[in-house]
């Protein structure tokens, strides 16, 4: 719908998402804005969304919607520097805090190459929005930036920037410089430099911007930055060492930065310099590796230390790097070696959600820079399966290497199964029980009785029948419960073979088995209350199984808390031939009793939320009447192919 405006107003924009297919995660989940900067009369804002593996919403051809602003006169629309601000999982941006975007993101990103928000889960409860706003300009030109410097010690594993900071001779202090165009025109030729004092030294190669590596130039004459669009900040860093000095003294460093039409501008940081060498602890500790991969062509597939592929298929690596010292590993260097039978599929690297040089994939690798104590860092990247002998089977082993300064190298491997089989074999099956605790009831069975209040204890079994595929095992399983609103459950009761494992048991994310081999089981048990919600009812409550190149398996077990049960029957589940459906279409789940109940709620809140819009419009018209208050809602549903992922 359009939007009145005149010049000087505000407009506050929502982009919003949603992954509205549950089970599902949508990776390097990225929005974008075009805001136009000419003048008109009327100017058409547009929001973008895609993902990775979105079928309907690529980079190359992502979902938008558009809204019309109408000006009163020929005015252009200026982002309000800083405004931008992040609120995913459901947060309400008129109350709630705003979160950080991912990995240091600046907020004009947005308006460039769009805003990477990560892995968004299926499910209302991660739906979220990006809220900014945006000023009707002047037609008058205004020409200015301003410049923010600050330093840390990284030596003393200082994780901040600060505008002062301490320093021994010999320490490595990391500075970042801050330009932002104050302006509402864009800002060319911006030239950075950088004087260093001479207590001072430059690391050669240390600078970046805005995260990547830049030539050297900065403290020796500037570099020059490019153009800066209104409103934007772009963010340098670089690195010096604290040279020997007799006596402790006040060091003041100072970066200045001018464009075309603008003088330059300056700022400094401080640091309080003293002669003898950093008392650092005794270095400890040391790099971790570990190297995961999961199919990209199995629903629910997770990440594990192996997994099952057939010729053609695409799998993800994925390594994790940490430093476990308690000092900083610098030039850290990753690299992988893959096996003949595995090829890797080229601009696929990315660190952090980022993306790297395929150099990855050599004995050189990529360096990544350095890793601060405590810190982890992810690199993924895929591979096809090449074609494997008629008649034969494939291990294909991986391996993933990390080495630092001073760091000895380091390696941790996965594992691919590679097959020409098309399909396995029904090769995992559940089952579920329940017994009441309350009641001191001893077997377990398929149905019980309770009363609100009971305690009740859920046991799901997995098994793996003799000869389960060709390797005789099953991969990447992964088991959650899905508990109806009348059971309660009873946080760190879930258990597998007697030993704890984590409460995401009862979510949609569930818990990672891992590997089964033939002829084996493995025991889950947890425990719920039944709540005032589950009185006089019968409930059925849901258990779900998936592994790599498997159907989802399910069980359930019922609870009677009205009249008693007195036969309880056992019905095999039979396996149902899917039907395709097209994304977007409609698909109902029918469960075997008369949804009366649910048609009946369903109306209730239609009518319901149609007394509450018409009492916003009667009590509140004047709200929607204010043109600086107009609230522009994007609902751009990102739907993804069914959990191709």
């Amino acid at each position: 719908f359009p939007v009145s405006a005149d010049a000087g107003d505000t407009l506050t924009f929502y982009l919003y998402y949603h992954n509205s297919s549950n089970y599902t995660t949508a990776n390097n989940t990225t929005l974008k804005v075009n805001l136009p900067s000419s003048q008109n009369t009327s100017q058409s804002v547009t929001g973008y969304v895609w993902a990775d593996n979105a079928t309907n919403a690529t980079a190359a051809n992502p979902l938008n919607q558009s809204v019309q602003v109408n000006l009163s006169t020929s005015q252009s629309l200026q982002y309000v520097a800083g405004s931008a601000k992040w609120y995913p999982n459901q947060a309400d941006w008129r109350y709630a805090s705003a979160t950080s975007f991912p990995n240091d993101q600046p907020d004009t990103q947005l308006f460039s190459s769009g805003i990477n928000i990560g892995s968004i889960n299926g499910c209302w409860e991660y739906s979220g929005a990006i809220v900014f706003k945006a000023r009707v300009g002047s037609t008058t030109s205004s020409q200015d930036l301003s410049v923010n410097k600050l330093v840390r010690n990284q030596t003393t594993g200082q994780t901040s920037y600060v505008n002062s900071t301490s320093a021994y001779a010999g320490d490595r202090l990391n500075f970042q410089v801050q330009i932002t165009n104050t302006g509402n025109v864009i800002l060319s030729n911006v030239i950075v430099r950088d004087q260093l004092p001479y207590q001072l030294t430059y690391v050669t190669g240390s600078t970046q911007s805005d995260g990547g590596y830049v030539a050297d130039g900065i403290s020796s004459g500037g570099i020059n930055i490019g153009s800066l669009n209104a409103g934007a900040v772009r963010t340098l860093t670089f690195d010096a060492t604290a040279n020997s000095s007799y006596s402790s003294q006040n060091v003041t460093n100072t970066a200045y930065a001018r464009a075309d039409s603008v003088s330059e501008r300056s700022f400094s940081a401080s640091i309080y310099l003293s002669p003898v060498s950093s008392p650092s602890p005794s270095p400890s500790g040391g790099l971790s590796i570990a190297k995961t991969v999961r199919n990209q062509n199995y629903s629910y597939g997770s990440y594990g230390e192996s997994a099952s592929a057939i010729s053609g298929e695409r799998v993800t690596f994925q390594i994790q790097i940490s430093n476990n010292s308690n000092f900083t590993a610098n030039n850290v260097i990753v690299w992988d070696n893959l096996p003949s039978g595995l090829s890797y599929i080229p601009g696929t690297a990315r660190l952090d959600s980022g993306y790297v040089a395929d150099s990855l994939i050599s004995s050189g690798g990529v360096n990544i820079g350095s890793i601060y104590s405590g810190a982890t860092r992810t690199i993924v990247f895929d591979a096809s399966v090449s074609s494997v002998d008629t008649g034969y089977n494939q291990t294909l082993t991986n391996y993933a290497y990390v080495r630092a300064d001073q760091l000895n190298e380091i390696n941790d491997p996965a594992t691919v199964y590679v097959s020409q089989q098309t399909t396995y074999y029904s090769n995992l099956t559940l089952t579920k029980m329940v017994r009441n605790l309350s009641t001191n009831q001893t077997g377990l069975t398929t149905s019980t009785n309770a009363s609100v209040g009971d305690r009740l204890m859920f046991t799901l079994q997995l098994v793996t029948p003799v000869g389960s595929n060709q390797y005789n095992q099953v991969n990447n399983i992964r088991v959650w419960d899905i508990l109806p609103a009348g059971l309660t459950y009873v946080a760190g009761t879930a258990r597998m073979d007697g030993g704890l494992v984590n409460d995401t048991l009862v979510s949609g994310n569930g818990i990672n088995v891992g590997t089964m081999f033939s002829n084996q089981t493995k025991t889950i048990t947890f425990e719920a209350t039944v709540n005032s919600y589950g009185a006089g009812q019968t409930m059925t409550n849901y258990a779900y199984a998936s592994a790599d190149g498997l159907a989802q398996q399910s069980a359930f077990a019922q609870i009677n808390t009205g009249s008693i049960i007195t036969t309880p029957v056992v019905t095999p589940i039979q396996t149902q031939t899917p039907t395709p459906a097209v994304l977007g279409a409609s698909v109902r789940a029918v469960t075997g009793a008369d949804d009366w109940g649910l048609k009946a709620a369903a109306s209730t809140m239609t009518a319901l939320w149609a007394i509450f819009i018409l009492y916003v419009l009667m009590e509140h018209a004047d709200f929607w009447r204010d043109k600086k208050l107009q609230f522009v809602l994007w609902k751009l549903r990102l739907k993804e192919r069914n959990l191709k992922a």
